[in-house]
């Protein structure tokens, strides 16, 4: 009769803890989905941030960047998020322009699409190659140094 108790003891135990580690992988599930979809300013005004995105950057350095300019609460949490999509392998090198009001699941959509912040550049018409290379310059895209000289 000693081993049917002890028996009953291990497998209320054993029910115990497999109970207990089903509530903790819940709770975190829950505090991912809540902290995925919260952006971590409400302010629409809250200010932007350029962030670039290097080729082979890792996603600790990224999420580490992102933390630093109080786009993420939390650079742990967004490497989880990005894991457990299988989006961490994903994300793109380029220039992206991030704000507080994007939502980490937001950030992750644009970095690993690669929706890069494009910038524009008009050049009139009839523009000769000196003038395209002040236009160039004053955009801070180059240095007109760096065009052939005269035009063709």
């Amino acid at each position: 009769m000693g081993n049917k108790v002890k028996l009953k003891k291990i497998t209320i135990l054993l029910t115990t803890m497999a109970l207990a580690c089903m509530i903790v992988v819940t709770m975190v599930y829950i505090d991912l989905k809540r902290y995925a979809n919260q952006p971590m300013s409400a302010e629409k005004s809250a200010e932007k941030a350029h962030v670039i995105v290097e080729p082979g950057s890792s996603l600790v350095d990224i999420a580490q960047r992102l933390e630093e300019k109080r786009l993420v609460a939390s650079q742990l949490k967004f490497r989880l998020i990005a894991r457990i999509y299988g989006l961490d392998k994903k994300i793109q090198a380029g220039e992206y322009l991030l704000s507080p009001d994007m939502t980490p699941a937001q950030i992750i959509n644009i970095v690993t699409k690669g929706r890069v912040y494009l910038h524009r550049l008009v050049i009139p018409e009839g523009f000769n190659l000196n003038q395209i290379a002040a236009t160039v310059e004053k955009a801070g895209f180059a240095n007109a140094d760096d065009f052939p000289e005269g035009d063709p």
